[in-house]
């Protein structure tokens, strides 16, 4: 098993992936107005993938009964 995973070959790209300064996520935290009910939910949306680094695509595949 160990070593196993130095056969995975990287993908090929050319492509940086930017991040965001503390400031900019601050900012992207802040925008949701978390008195509305979408608000909230955009709100615990962006927490969500800003605390587990998960792609958007990751996080529509989440279940209720993936926390349980």
């Amino acid at each position: 098993m160990v070593g196993q995973n130095r056969s995975i070959p990287f993908k090929q790209t050319d492509q940086v992936v930017p991040y965001l300064e503390k400031v900019e996520i601050d900012a992207l935290l802040a925008a949701p107005d978390r008195r509305t009910q979408r608000g909230r939910r955009d709100y615990a949306l962006l927490l969500f993938l800003y605390n587990t680094g998960a792609r958007a695509s990751e996080a529509v595949g989440v279940k209720v009964a993936d926390w349980t």
